[in-house]
């Protein structure tokens, strides 16, 4: 037990030392000057507004409105 107590003295003051005649690390920064947050848009919250997506409601009810004025169309050049 005596060898342990020994080497952990001697070990730490040889780690003082070589701490000591190394060069001292400057200290950095906790953040950085020039961070700018990553530009995201906000999601649409209104989905029936975007013309790009329309819903399949929509996109069904416009179906049948063709058809139907088809139909009526149709209907009136048979007479």
């Amino acid at each position: 037990m005596i060898f342990g107590i020994l080497w952990s003295v001697f070990s730490y003051k040889a780690e003082v030392q070589r701490l000591s005649q190394a060069p001292p690390i400057p200290p950095q920064p906790l953040f950085q000057q020039n961070y700018q947050p990553p530009q995201i848009a906000p999601p649409p919250t209104n989905k029936i507004a975007n013309p790009m997506r329309p819903s399949v409601t929509e996109d069904e009810t416009q179906k049948l409105q063709g058809r139907i004025r088809d139909d009526l169309l149709s209907t009136m050049r048979n007479r």
